[in-house]
């Protein structure tokens, strides 16, 4: 028999019984969907990690530390790491605590002191506002300190708004009470030239010139940016080799695979086990299936089917059923996935927050896991096969 005919007959079959073959198709349709749509959730949460931390200018930028006090981060170390092989740039970042005032309220908060030129590579942007400029009294307040510190959510409100800060410097000139370094307060007035709406900027950012002026020559950390992604391990060595300590989102990229690879085994998991309840039930109606068709079979054996054509039949009939489950469970796993999407979205939206997408689902993930229903099918299928094949013609033809 041709492959076509073989198909035409099987197809035929499921006729015959609508609910049982329907019920079957379904079986492995909430198998194969329960696998799509867990794992599915495992993707979409690694992407909307990574998204949050990865950029092109984050994979070729280093942030270096100090291991110690007898290493210091100043402009000689600046001037040093900048004469390294393929290191364009070198963006110098100094922190310290403050007390800021805007509106009539004061709170505390985080002043980073930046290189108006090195913004991007800070991963900084104005996203409200004007750009910042060397002026001494520009400054980038963050959108998180704006809603989480004062309440504000109306960011534009703010713009060109006078800001005073208190800045504590961690004076090094004097004794030390009780192991802890003296700080030393010192006022400054801004204003908000513009507000960065980024997830991962918190605190206010000013010109660094500001804070050295007032006597700040150590940075608490600075970032180092390549100027290929091929060279960072190179760059890196030369670095550590230094003494200092070197960090990159690269290292951290490799923990979140390792933690969503384990995260996505557990997930799939759980959609094989729905899987292999199917499996079982539609390995039940293909047996059903043989003992209703033994007369059948033995027709078609005393007509000139042979013990191939007869196999080819019933594996054709489990792969047939598993694949339209397969697919009507991808569908339904895609649909059901997109819809949570848009209801977390319009959420997010309500109150404020940004779009996100927790389910993901890669093109050639769902076309493995059809495919895997595939295969799941015509195991399911070789037990009836083997048994039709082994049926005697005069025996199948006597069967009632």
């Amino acid at each position: 028999m041709k492959i076509l005919d073989i198909v035409r007959v099987a197809l035929s079959n499921f006729k015959v019984n609508k609910l049982r073959t329907l019920l079957t198709v379904c079986g492995v349709a909430i198998g194969i969907g329960a696998i799509l749509f867990l794992v599915s959730l495992g993707y979409g949460l690694e992407r909307l990690t990574k998204s949050r931390l990865l950029n092109l200018d984050a994979l070729t930028t280093l942030t270096v530390t100090s291991r110690s006090t007898i290493l210091k981060l100043d402009e000689e170390t600046v001037k040093k790491l900048g004469e390294i092989p393929n290191v364009t740039a070198v963006s110098p970042l100094i922190n310290l605590s403050a007390q800021l005032t805007l509106n009539n309220t004061t709170t505390n908060a985080v002043v980073y002191g930046i290189a108006v030129k090195n913004l991007k590579i800070e991963g900084i942007r104005s996203n409200l506002g004007k750009e910042m400029t060397e002026n001494k009294e520009d400054s980038i307040i963050s959108a998180n300190t704006l809603k989480n510190l004062y309440g504000i959510k109306d960011y534009n409100s703010v713009l060109e708004k006078p800001l005073s800060v208190n800045v504590f410097i961690p004076d090094t000139n004097t004794a030390q009470v009780g192991g802890e370094t003296n700080l030393r307060k010192e006022t400054l007035n801004f204003k908000v030239t513009s507000v960065s709406t980024e997830e991962n900027a918190s605190g206010l950012f000013v010109n660094i010139e500001t804070l050295k002026k007032l006597g700040v020559t150590t940075y608490n950390s600075l970032k180092v940016k390549v100027s290929d992604k091929d060279k960072i391990n190179d760059v890196r060595k030369r670095i550590e080799e230094a003494g200092f300590s070197v960090t990159t989102v690269v290292d951290t990229l490799s923990q979140i695979d390792q933690i969503f690879q384990i995260i996505q085994i557990v997930l799939a998991g759980f959609g094989i086990i729905a899987l292999f309840v199917a499996s079982l039930g539609m390995l039940n109606t293909m047996t059903i299936s043989l003992l209703e068709r033994t007369h059948e079979i033995g027709i078609m054996k005393a007509l000139g089917a042979t013990n191939l054509d007869i196999q080819k039949l019933f594996l054709s009939e489990a792969a047939l059923i598993s694949t339209i489950g397969g697919g009507l469970g991808i569908v339904l796993a895609w649909l059901l996935g997109t819809l949570i999407n848009l209801i977390v979205n319009v959420l997010a939206n309500t109150a404020g927050g940004q779009s996100v997408s927790l389910f993901y689902t890669p093109p050639e993930f769902a076309l493995g896991v059809l495919l895997f229903a595939f295969l799941v099918g015509l195991l399911t299928g070789v037990y009836p096969a083997k048994r039709a094949v082994k049926l005697s013609p005069l025996e199948a033809l006597r069967y009632e």
